[in-house]
């Protein structure tokens, strides 16, 4: 039999044990242990970018592997408070065991969890501990600063060596690699040194210039503007009224004016735009796809401030019927632009062919409550422009908009 990897392998009849399941997890963390040593334990592998955002520290989602392999891992950006003392501060992910209490077996813990817990301590308590990494130096003064190694990034797959970090199509931060430039190359040896040529003779002095002559005089500049008008004297004394004259006649009545149109009542920004189509039916090969990227376009440009926030205002849920299982709350992860709101599924695919069944209906939801305008007016939640009508659009609410999979049910004839 030829040498392979070492693996529990499985025939019909094998009476499984403890043992057999503990080699195969051994054997799928060595494997994995491997991967993390190659990218580079104590290293960030992607994301974890740290900036200032209205005087607290934000980190952005990512994975990095603690000095002894420990996986710390943020699934979205977390913002922290900083001391209000002044001084420097390390930002660190410390790693944290839990389990399922309900699955123990007597004391044992049969079903063990890892958390990653992200925290501000003051850089004079250095840590060693294996399981934490500092990812960012955080320092108070005149103004909050926040400073991150290069060196403690590991490039991407692909990458140009341009010393720069960069997002992918999912928001998702890499380093470029260190930039590679010809005047960062050593030089070579210096070569022996020749020796000093003699010194030529001075060169004679050559004759002073005769000076130039005077310029004319220049035109006059124009005049300046007038001066401002000087301060209003006092108010002189009221005079007696004099005598009330005789009633003017009545004139004409005017002609009446046209009828005014009937306003709105409301003008507040909106969604002008879907990447699915309402109310429509759409079979289960396109309806993963449709969920992929699920996008918003709005009729007018958001505040700028809410590109730092990034406030998490799109749900989106499957309610299955009945038979199929309960109603499911999809994960996912949230990108802004000035006039676009984009989600994307924080898991693969082809995990959506497992769970869209025909009669699902996929609903998809907006906070149009949190975003406002430049003007920092709220947006609204009415759906007036999927439909084609001409509606007042209140401030605020919830956007909703939804789609079928499979095909029509008719119950009536």
């Amino acid at each position: 039999m030829p040498t392979t990897d070492a693996h529990t392998r499985f025939v019909d009849g094998l009476r499984v044990t403890a043992d057999h399941l503990q080699h195969l997890q051994d054997s799928l963390r060595e494997s994995v242990r491997d991967l993390r040593v190659v990218v580079g334990a104590g290293r960030i592998a992607w994301g974890l970018r740290t900036s200032v955002s209205k005087g607290r520290v934000r980190l952005e989602p990512g994975v990095a592997f603690a000095p002894g392999g420990l996986r710390l891992a943020l699934d979205s950006a977390v913002l922290l408070d900083v001391p209000e003392a002044e001084g420097a501060y390390h930002l660190v992910l410390a790693a944290a065991n839990a389990d399922v209490e309900a699955l123990r077996v007597g004391a044992t813990h049969t079903l063990v969890t890892l958390q990653t817990l992200a925290e501000l301590r003051p850089a004079a308590d250095a840590t060693d501990a294996r399981e934490e990494l500092v990812v960012a130096t955080v320092t108070r003064g005149e103004a909050l600063e926040v400073e991150q190694d290069d060196a403690l990034f590991t490039a991407a797959g692909r990458h140009g060596h341009t010393g720069t970090h960069f997002q992918d199509a999912d928001g998702r931060w890499h380093y470029d690699g260190p930039r590679l430039n010809p005047d960062d190359l050593p030089e070579g040896p210096p070569g022996p040194q020749g020796e000093p040529g003699p010194q030529g003779e001075q060169g004679v002095a050559g004759p002073k210039g005769e000076a130039g002559a005077k310029g004319a005089t220049g035109p006059a500049g124009p005049a300046g503007a007038a001066g401002a008008a000087g301060a209003a004297g006092p108010a002189g004394p009221v005079g007696p009224a004099g005598p009330a004259g005789p009633a003017g006649a009545t004139g004409p009545a005017g002609p009446q004016g046209p009828a005014g149109e009937g306003g709105t009542g409301y003008d507040a920004p909106g969604v002008a735009e879907v990447s699915w189509p309402h109310g429509a039916y759409v079979s289960i090969k396109e309806a993963p796809s449709l969920l992929s990227k699920v996008a918003f376009r709005l009729d007018v440009p958001m505040d700028p401030e809410l590109m730092d926030i990034q406030p998490a205002v799109v749900q989106v849920w499957l309610e299955r019927p009945a038979e199929s299982g309960p109603m499911l709350s999809l994960r996912g992860g949230l990108r802004m632009g000035e006039t676009e709101i984009l989600w994307v599924p924080a898991f693969p695919e082809e995990m959506l062919y497992e769970w869209l069944v025909d009669g699902t209906r996929v609903l998809i939801r907006l906070h149009c409550g949190l975003l406002y305008d430049r003007e920092r007016r709220l947006f609204s939640g009415s759906t007036a422009a999927l439909v084609g009508a001409k509606a007042p659009r209140p401030p605020g609410g919830v956007f909703e908009s939804w789609f079928f999979v499979g095909e029509p049910q008719r119950y009536f004839r």
